[in-house]
């Protein structure tokens, strides 16, 4: 089985929906700052003593993404322009690049990395592994998934493991992962429930 799941790190729609609540909670502190700086000429503290009233700034919830916003479409420009193939490529390889002439690289580490994609219409695609940073980033761009799932590093490359003698095939590297899921906290919040998640449950 998978050691680790990378829900919220690779998937599109959080990544998207992170942008959009990050841009949202800099409104927010915008409004919050009592020392913001001169605003039309003077500054806040001087407009407060004057009885000026001060007009809050509108934030546009309509930059939130929802559920029904996802395409397969966007999915592709995500993939192609904006997810970050290169430092997972460096995190998930640990400095073992293939390409490195230096002492002590272990060129097949990345290789030896399970992953699964999860495809539309939830079919798991499991023992998955890439030579690579370029044909990583190729089979995303060819296969699309919705989801991924990074695996532990194997004794051998997980495409062989049918191959392999079965005692022989093992993990030999893993990262620690605490998985923590919103409705964990059901029994506190008091905003959202199940999977819905606000700016306060954030």
């Amino acid at each position: 089985s998978l050691c680790a799941q990378s829900d919220a790190l690779t998937s599109p729609f959080f990544t998207a929906r992170m942008a959009a609540t990050d841009l949202l909670e800099v409104q927010k502190r915008k409004l919050e700052d009592n020392d913001a700086a001169e605003v039309d000429g003077g500054d806040t503290a001087s407009k407060r003593a004057a009885g000026m009233t001060l007009v809050p700034m509108l934030v546009d919830s309509s930059l939130a993404i929802k559920n029904e916003d996802f395409s397969m479409d966007l999915l592709r420009i995500y993939y192609d322009r904006l997810f970050p193939f290169l430092q997972m490529f460096r995190w998930l390889s640990y400095r073992n690049d293939p390409k490195s002439s230096g002492p002590g690289v272990a060129k097949d580490f990345f290789l030896r990395r399970e992953f699964t994609f999860v495809l539309e219409g939830d079919i798991f695609c499991r023992y998955l592994c890439f030579r690579d940073v370029e044909e990583f980033r190729s089979q995303m761009l060819s296969r699309m998934p919705i989801r991924m799932e990074i695996g532990a590093v194997f004794t051998h490359p997980p495409k062989n493991h049918t191959t392999v003698i079965k005692d022989a095939y093992k993990p030999v590297e893993r990262e620690l992962v605490f998985d923590i899921d919103m409705d964990d906290y059901d029994d506190i919040r008091t905003c959202c429930h199940g999977s819905k998640l606000c700016l306060k449950c954030w």
